[in-house]
């Protein structure tokens, strides 16, 4: 993978979410605009209630259920942002009521785990050193890596923003990705990941 498709797919997950839900909310109809953002938004705070009720149940104490869950569920919202966008843009042509069942189907899949399928865990070290990088296993795809690079970052340094994305590098038989982040006091901080599972994963 170059790393110029790399950056394409960091895009897409930067910009499923804000990117999407702009477009579809310029693109609909002015009465109906208000919904769409509600709707949008609305899906990843479900998602994010989601996540909180599963750790406080007897499944969620399985390593990795919660965490697939919501990677899974923030993934599914930022498709159907994509719907909304493309809805929004024929409803100009067409009629609105498709586009209203459209954004009302924004809404958190009931087991984003698809059943057997591999969990999304987290091993390795802090991520402070590329000897300490953190492990991202069961990602299926480049998507779902980078979506839970950010699950990480956020639950290890609450209030953070994205402040630069390296280009992965080689590391023996390791891929690294190194994240720079900044925190609520302005200190900028890096966190290595081995994206050697998912990496080139479409």
């Amino acid at each position: 993978m170059t790393w110029r498709v790399w950056v394409g797919a960091v895009a897409i997950q930067a910009a499923a979410i804000t990117g999407a839900y702009a477009q579809a909310t310029e693109m609909l109809p002015m009465d109906f605009s208000a919904r769409a953002r509600a709707e949008a938004n609305g899906c990843q705070q479900a998602c994010k209630l989601e996540f909180t009720t599963c750790n406080v149940t007897a499944d969620g104490e399985r390593r990795g259920v919660c965490d697939t869950k919501l990677v899974r569920c923030r993934i599914a919202c930022q498709d159907c942002a994509s719907k909304v966008a493309r809805c929004g843009f024929e409803a100009k042509f067409s009629s609105a009521g498709f586009c209203s069942s459209q954004v009302g189907a924004c809404r958190p899949q009931e087991d984003a785990t698809g059943g057997r399928q591999a969990l999304i865990t987290f091993d390795g070290g802090d991520g402070s050193s590329t000897a300490q990088a953190v492990v991202i296993k069961g990602a299926r795809t480049t998507r779902e890596g980078l979506e839970a690079q950010s699950l990480w970052v956020g639950k290890n340094f609450w209030g953070w923003r994205r402040h630069a994305r390296r280009p992965p590098a080689k590391d023996q038989s390791r891929v690294l990705d190194q994240v720079d982040f900044m925190t609520p006091q302005g200190e900028v901080r890096t966190v290595v990941f081995d994206v050697s599972e998912f990496y080139d994963k479409f």
